[in-house]
């Protein structure tokens, strides 16, 4: 399970993205998924797919359930993002994940502006 979910809007541009396993998850080749390896099973773009990459650094908790994703810089004002990550883990019974993915977009966190405008009144006949 990705959060934010697909389709989430207004999410803080500081967020922290998690990826949840229900149970205990490795590389398909059996070995462990760790702190220095896990980066590499995420892809996170701006956008969509064919998005330009977001620079983040990802952490796997000591259960080997919880990814969280860090990003390297906050999300832009109403920017959207695409996360996903794929077929590249299984369970300790070899039963291999499917490609999941979310897309979801940030709130608007620009200030509004203040603009003044100056009328001048003139008046008539003054002394």
């Amino acid at each position: 399970m990705i959060s934010p979910s697909n389709g989430s809007t207004n999410i803080e541009a500081d967020a922290i993205i998690t990826i949840y396993f229900d149970e205990e998850i490795r590389l398909l080749n059996n070995t462990s998924i760790t702190n220095i390896n896990v980066d590499s099973l995420i892809t996170l773009r701006d956008t969509n797919s064919n998005g330009a990459d977001i620079a983040f650094d990802a952490t796997i908790d000591i259960h080997n359930q919880l990814i969280s994703i860090n990003l390297n810089e906050n999300l832009a004002s109403e920017q959207t993002v695409y996360i996903l990550i794929g077929p590249s883990v299984e369970d300790s019974y070899d039963n291999a994940t499917s490609t999941t993915f979310s897309v979801f977009s940030t709130g608007d966190s620009i200030p509004p502006s203040v603009s003044i405008d100056a009328v001048l009144t003139v008046s008539e006949g003054g002394a």
